[in-house]
């Protein structure tokens, strides 16, 4: 099982072939940045900073909103109490295949 370490929208994630994960919402998948590798789980190559011959190929599956989050704030013994909530934006996406230049599978 191939991993790769992916740099996107300005934060790293530890993907493998077949995953979905979500991220901050993004228009493009195209500029994603491979900086570390590994076929097996014995050995890992890491770039510096980055690898130039590992090609990640992600696809796009759904934009929506994340789960809501509750910001509350209170100030003790004055009967002060507000409360906001956020939902983020975010893209799922999903790891169609992970390869090296000059290796078959």
């Amino acid at each position: 099982m191939t991993h790769a370490i992916i740099s996107l929208t300005g934060k790293q994630f530890t993907v493998k072939e077949g995953t979905t994960f979500k991220v901050d919402s993004i228009d493009n998948i195209e500029n994603i940045k491979v900086l570390g590798y590994s076929s097996d789980s014995s050995v890992f190559e890491f770039g510096a900073p980055f690898l130039e011959n590992i090609t990640v190929t992600l696809e796009k599956l759904d934009d929506r909103l994340d789960d809501k989050l509750r910001v509350a704030r209170f100030r003790a013994k004055s009967r002060y109490r507000k409360n906001k909530s956020h939902r983020q934006p975010i893209s799922i996406v999903k790891v169609i295949s992970i390869s090296k230049k000059g290796e078959e599978k």
